[in-house]
C-alpha cells in the first residue's frame, strides 16, 4: 500500500471517530501541581516591546552566577518549582551546591524593580544547583543534544515576577 493510500486511510479513521480527544499533554498540564502554569504570560497587552524588555515580563528566566561574581554565566526557563531547563554546555561551569540560580532579577543594580506605573517586583530568589542531567549525547565540539536540567536545591515561590 502507498503512502497516499495510508495517509487517506489515517484521515478518514481521524474524521470519523467520535468522542472527545483528550490529549496527554493537557491531562499532564491538569493534574500536574508542580508545572509552573502561568509560564509565557504577559501582563501587557501591547504587542510592540520596547527594545530592554520590561519588568513582569519573564519570571521563568533563570540567570546562573557563581558565589564570588555578580554577573551571570548561563541563562535558563524555570518548568517547574525546581527543575530549570538550560543548555547542556553551561553544566560544564555549574558547581553543585554553590553556583546561583537567580530568579526575578530585571536590574542588577537596584535592590527593588518598579514599572513607571510604581508597580514593584517581588525581591529576588536566589537558590543553589543541586544536581543536573546533561543530556548523553552532548558534543560540545559541535553542540549536538545541547540541552540539560538542572535541578534547584529548594522549591521556587512562583509569583509575578
Amino acid at each position: 500500500m502507498d503512502l497516499y493510500i495510508k495517509g487517506y486511510i489515517f484521515l478518514v479513521l481521524i474524521l470519523t471517530v467520535q468522542g472527545d480527544w483528550i490529549f496527554p499533554d493537557k491531562v499532564q498540564f491538569d493534574l500536574s501541581e508542580v508545572l509552573n502554569k502561568r509560564c509565557g504570560e504577559t501582563p501587557y497587552t501591547e504587542r510592540l516591546k520596547p527594545e530592554n524588555g520590561r519588568i513582569f515580563e519573564n519570571p521563568w528566566l533563570i540567570m546562573f552566577r557563581h558565589p564570588e561574581e555578580n554577573d551571570g554565566f548561563c541563562h535558563g526557563t524555570l518548568l517547574t518549582e525546581r527543575h530549570v531547563l538550560t543548555t547542556a554546555i553551561c553544566t560544564e561551569t555549574i558547581v553543585l551546591n554553590e553556583t546561583i540560580a537567580v530568579l526575578g532579577e530585571y536590574e542588577r543594580n537596584r535592590d527593588l524593580d518598579c514599572d513607571s506605573n510604581g508597580n514593584c517586583t517581588d525581591p529576588i530568589m536566589e537558590l543553589t544547583i543541586g544536581n543536573y542531567i546533561a543530556h548523553p549525547g552532548f558534543k560540545g565540539s559541535s553542540f549536538e543534544y545541547d540541552i540539560a536540567l538542572v535541578v534547584l536545591n529548594a522549591n521556587v515561590t512562583y509569583s509575578n515576577s
